[in-house]
């Protein structure tokens, strides 16, 4: 979905056995077969019944794959994907225009992009500090400030495009522009009140992001509990440093949940372009 306008054939392949990497770098062995089974009759018949078919089986597979590959957190990711799933197949069902208007294209894959930069960030950030942590206090100053990139981060981008599914499962117009200048509590306010969109915040907490953003935390080396003062607020939040890699490992299940499911909504794009 990233590229705007129809894809060559070449296009097309490329950005498919991509896709097939990525998923298969992710573990999702069973998606991966449903991916070069397209792959395959986009090669020679062509079939659309086929191809459809296909394309629902690899929905259906991901899915199950995502909800169980990480036994930890699979009640959350049911409850986290059932949310998201429910707006990317009505949208898929409906066929909304919007989807494959090239302005909405061109801004969200700038929000793509963006997103995909912020990964490699991350992973760098992610070796340096989680990594290289020689004592546990080094290891809740490398959680602390982990957690706050992200927040300020690739977790909104990701908030941006559940809002993008759901606006589009609506049929309503998207405002890309709109979306690319929301900050986080614009994008809480929107989701507020809305059924079951309370598991897209598990994990978040303002006052730990305000408190690392500033500096005001202290660590409990016997209790190996790191104390969070949000001063503007007058509030203190006091967490272990398990929980904290807990909050940033959920916010690890929600980009994956995102950056896959725009890999088989590519997959539609490519279906509807070589068929």
């Amino acid at each position: 979905m990233a590229i705007v306008g129809k894809l060559t054939t070449k296009q097309g392949f490329e950005r498919l056995e991509l896709s097939i990497k990525l998923f298969a770098k992710g573990g999702y062995v069973r998606s991966v077969k449903e991916l070069k089974l397209i792959k395959k009759e986009l090669k020679t018949t062509k079939d659309l019944a086929i191809l459809n078919s296909t394309y629902k089986v690899l929905q259906t597979t991901f899915i199950d794959e995502f909800n169980h590959i990480q036994p930890k957190y699979s009640g959350y990711r049911i409850q986290l994907s059932s949310f998201f799933k429910k707006r990317v197949n009505l949208t898929m069902k409906i066929n909304v225009v919007g989807l494959n208007n090239k302005h909405t294209d061109r801004q969200w894959a700038k929000l793509i992009k963006q997103r995909s930069d912020t990964r490699i960030i991350l992973q760098k950030l992610d070796d340096m500090l989680m990594r290289g942590h020689k004592t546990d206090l080094d290891k809740a100053i490398a959680v602390s400030y982990l957690y706050l990139s992200i927040i300020d981060g690739i977790y909104g981008k990701n908030l941006k495009d559940v809002i993008i599914w759901d606006l589009l499962s609506k049929i309503n117009k998207i405002d890309m522009m709109k979306i690319h200048k929301m900050n986080l509590s614009d994008i809480i306010d929107y989701f507020k009140g809305m059924p079951k969109s309370k598991i897209l915040f598990d994990g978040y907490n303002a006052n730990i992001r305000n408190a690392v953003a500033h500096s005001s935390f202290t660590f409990n080396d016997k209790k190996k509990i790191i104390t969070y003062e949000d001063r503007r607020k007058s509030r203190i939040n006091k967490v272990s440093v398990d929980n904290m890699v807990d909050k940033i490992e959920k916010f690890g299940v929600l980009d994956e949940l995102v950056l896959y499911y725009n890999q088989i909504g590519a997959v539609n794009k490519i279906i509807n372009d070589l068929r």
